[in-house]
């Protein structure tokens, strides 16, 4: 079969969508597809820029080009006009959703006329758009709630595996909490140095990643006292990125109502608890209370589920075990995702 990928690009961005997209065809090549990746850059400002890029993407017709099935992923690539088009929604443009009027999360503000029409404009071409699709699925069941919350859609959530599955290995359970995420306002980074601030025990953390938010992080840890137990490493290698997560005690992951989360998934790989917040969206799909992590309600809970696996390492040898039972019982491989796919 012939398969077209559609999908967005952050230009000079290599996050876990470009990854992911790379699986993707990877797979749907070694299913013995026929595959090619159709893709636009994506620009953030100014707010009506959004527009232009729905247009942009409208304007594209699949139809003569000798496509079977084209599959959509992020917006705006579900725009897309092609004959039998199936869309897997990694999410929306969550500024003029989700997070509309909320300044850490969003430019986009009520108080302006033409973002609140851009706003109407979007989530109406989305329904209407997305509703061309054969089937759609969600990355995430937080993803596939935003679906129909919105747009009164119905979606199938099809989990799959994260991009660095088969690199991903266990090792001892060193003193440290171990992040490794985009430094953006919607990860909120600096909520691991205020966590940290609030343990008891000499826990430490390294946080890995680089991103506007830097400055947010260490002034947290300056004025939290806590600068001489967290590291901050910026960009990593794959290789060592492995063996942070295979050393870490644990892994803490605190984004604001994630899509899915990536970091969830290698740290069950990896074999070590997770520790996340009740608003973290994806995460909570997977961390069970008390059995492979701790879904805290407060940062000083989720201190003291630091100082419990630094008290207890059988305690968290025996959580990260069950997640990696969860990740074996909720997430599909690559063949049967693209099965699923492609019968849609």
């Amino acid at each position: 079969m012939k398969i077209a990928v559609a999908a967005v690009q952050d230009l000079f961005v290599r996050g876990g969508a470009e990854a992911h997209l790379s699986n993707l065809c990877a797979a749907l090549v070694r299913a013995g597809h026929e595959v090619e990746l159709v893709r636009l850059p994506f620009r953030w400002s100014p707010n009506s820029e959004v527009l232009r890029q729905v247009y942009q993407w409208r304007m594209i017709d699949l139809h003569a080009t000798g496509a079977d099935l084209v599959i959509t992923t992020k917006f705006p690539s579900f725009y897309v006009k092609a004959p039998r088009k199936v869309a897997w929604v990694l999410h929306q443009h969550r500024p003029l959703y989700d997070c509309f009027d909320l300044p850490d999360y969003s430019t986009f503000s009520s108080s302006s006329e033409d973002d609140a029409a851009i706003r109407d404009a979007v989530r109406r071409w989305d329904t209407e758009y997305l509703g061309e699709s054969r089937r759609i699925f969600a990355n995430s069941q937080t993803v596939s709630r935003r679906l129909m919350k919105f747009n009164d859609l119905p979606s199938e959530v099809l989990y799959h595996p994260p991009p660095s599955a088969s690199e991903m290995r266990s090792g001892p359970f060193g003193d440290y909490v171990f992040l490794p995420t985009r430094l953006e306002a919607n990860k909120r980074p600096w909520l691991l140095a205020e966590a940290l601030a609030q343990t008891k025990k000499p826990v430490r953390a390294i946080l890995v990643g680089r991103g506007p938010q830097k400055e947010r992080v260490l002034e947290a840890a300056r004025r939290l006292g806590v600068e001489d137990r967290l590291e901050i490493r910026g960009y990593v290698s794959d290789a060592e990125r492995v063996q942070l997560y295979a050393g870490a005690l644990a892994v803490f992951y605190p984004p604001y109502d994630e899509d899915l989360g990536y970091v969830t998934l290698e740290a069950f790989l990896a074999e070590k608890p997770v520790v996340t917040l009740t608003d973290a969206g994806g995460p909570t799909e997977f961390v069970r209370n008390g059995r492979n992590g701790v879904v805290a309600s407060t940062l000083a809970r989720a201190a003291q589920a630091f100082d419990a696996y630094f008290s207890d390492r059988d305690l968290a040898r025996s959580h990260g075990a069950a997640g990696r039972a969860t990740y074996a019982e909720m997430i599909p491989s690559w063949d049967e995702v693209c099965r699923r796919l492609v019968d849609a």
